[in-house]
């Protein structure tokens, strides 16, 4: 199956631009998604543990089974005030 992954932030910086395609397995779940990015950009794994993913606009957790298609955007941790 194919996805597109949008990058914000700090994570742009990581992936070299705004969006990837990538081809996944099908029955990928976002842990699964996040192990393939870090594999293919080692720099994430300090901030892994603090990413978070949605898919088609939509917040989801780790075990979610991503659907063909769709469009999965890693946000990093954030700060501010």
């Amino acid at each position: 199956m194919k996805i597109k992954v949008l990058a914000f932030a700090h994570l742009r910086e990581i992936f070299g631009a705004g969006e990837i395609s990538l081809e996944l397995k099908d029955g990928t779940n976002g842990e699964g998604l996040l192990d393939i990015l870090e594999e293919k950009y080692p720099e994430m794994k300090k901030i892994r543990r603090f990413l978070k993913l949605s898919m088609n606009g939509a917040y989801i957790v780790p075990d979610t089974e991503i659907i063909d298609g769709s469009e999965v955007a890693v946000f990093p941790p954030v700060s501010g005030g």
